[in-house]
């Protein structure tokens, strides 16, 4: 089974248990795999949804023998000062305050708001002086701006 192939495994079974895959990192050590998997959904994350996801994993990967080396598996939130980067991301911070960085009209553009609403298409915030709205193909990244 190829890497991709187990990453899509993965997915599946994560998004079956009712989470979404943030991320999914497969580091080789020696004769170790280690698989990182983060999840997120709306509510955020909790340590009995990690314990959870990693007994369906280990289910999953025992019953359809998947992984036939040993491995370790860490399953985690992925933070709340990682970069958004779907637009799941952006719905789960609605009316928090983010830093957008996107392609302007000639350069690389920041701009820091809160966000109103959210769609395929677009994102808006709202500034202190101004709003933006701005076409989510644009967007670069964007992050929480944490309270404290």
């Amino acid at each position: 089974m190829t890497e991709d192939e187990l990453k899509n495994r993965i997915a599946e079974v994560i998004e079956n248990s009712g989470y979404d895959v943030v991320g999914i990192k497969i580091e080789q050590r020696s004769r170790l795999i280690i698989l990182k998997i983060f999840i997120d959904r709306d509510g955020g994350i909790s340590i009995d949804d990690c314990k959870k996801v990693s007994r369906d994993l280990n289910d999953h990967f025992f019953t359809h023998d998947l992984i036939p080396q040993e491995y370790r598996l860490e399953v985690s939130s992925p933070g709340i000062d990682r970069t958004l980067t779907s637009v799941k991301d952006f719905e789960r911070q609605r009316t928090r305050k983010l830093r957008i960085q996107y392609e302007g009209e000639e350069k690389t553009e920041t701009f820091e708001g809160v966000l109103e609403s959210v769609s395929q298409k677009e994102v808006v915030l709202r500034g202190k002086k101004k709003d933006l709205i701005l076409e989510f193909d644009r967007i670069i990244s964007g992050k929480v701006i944490l309270p404290w």
